[in-house]
């Protein structure tokens, strides 16, 4: 050990020689583990998207129906114009359409007999797009047939034809619209008619979004099909969809004007469209009663 003054000499120093990087003992980090979502934070994230979704497809469906109401109002609009311009035209109200000859108005005894069809679309100068409802369906077209005579010339004599008054088996029943309906198909109780002791010249329906006992046209055959009717339990529109001139019921429809609201608890969604002759001579067809 070399001496020098004032004590030993120190021990030679650790630290790096010149030049060299001076290395540091790593410390060691805490490790930050990441954190997923829990299984309520998961639950409750899927079930504001299920509620978010049902939203948006409620609005999407409403929205829908409302449309398709819209296009159901333009359509009968369109009818019943050219209705009124038939009518004008010829002083009576044109015959219903049968299922084997579409979009063509029945004529003689044919028009008596069968007074419930579809529309006479070419007849009145339209397509039969123009006859259909907002869900691609032909709207049903039910003429008094008091009001197809041919032997009507003026619209003085149009007003003072009565409606009919056939009754039991007969077709040519008057045209009647209740609110209610009660008891059975066979034996139904009719509450709130309206337009009571008015003529009714011609109803339209719709069957609605249900579709139950509407007409379509069938694009193969070319003719009319029908679809399965409402059941009995569906009293009001199995009422409106009953389409055999003999049945008691025939000439009667229950007019809840639901639309544009949800079909009501029993189902009924129908869309029935009418005037009295008078008011639809004045408003339609350029005249007075």
């Amino acid at each position: 050990m070399t001496l020098r003054r004032g004590g030993p000499c120190p021990a030679p120093s650790e630290s790096a020689p010149a030049g060299r990087p001076t290395r540091h003992k790593s410390v060691a980090q805490p490790v930050r583990r990441l954190r997923g979502f829990s299984l309520l934070e998961l639950v409750l994230a899927l079930a504001v998207l299920a509620i978010g979704v049902g939203l948006g497809n409620s609005l999407v469906a409403e929205q829908l129906r409302r449309s398709r109401t819209a296009a159901t109002l333009a359509s009968a609009e369109r009818i019943v114009l050219a209705v009124g311009a038939y009518v004008a035209a010829n002083k009576r109200f044109p015959c219903a359409a049968a299922a084997a000859q579409p979009g063509i108005a029945q004529t003689g005894t044919a028009c008596t007999s069968t007074p419930r069809g579809t529309v006479p679309w070419s007849d009145l100068g339209l397509q039969r797009r123009d006859a259909e409802d907002g869900y691609g369906r032909l709207l049903a077209y039910h003429v008094d047939p008091a009001f197809t005579s041919l032997a009507t010339t003026t619209i003085a004599q149009l007003c003072s034809t009565s409606a009919s008054t056939g009754s039991g088996t007969a077709s040519d029943k008057p045209l009647k619209a209740y609110v209610t309906v009660a008891g059975s198909l066979a034996s139904p109780t009719f509450g709130q008619q309206l337009l009571a002791g008015l003529a009714i010249p011609f109803t339209l329906l719709s069957a609605g979004a249900n579709g139950h006992g509407a007409m379509t046209f069938d694009t193969t055959t070319l003719t009319i099909r029908s679809s399965a009717a409402p059941p009995d339990s569906q009293l009001a529109e199995a009422i409106n969809a009953a389409s055999t001139a003999a049945g008691s019921n025939f000439g009667s429809y229950i007019d809840r004007d639901a639309r544009p609201a949800l079909p009501d608890s029993d189902g009924y969604d129908d869309m029935v469209f009418y005037r009295s002759l008078s008011t639809f001579i004045a408003l339609y067809a350029g005249g007075l009663c």
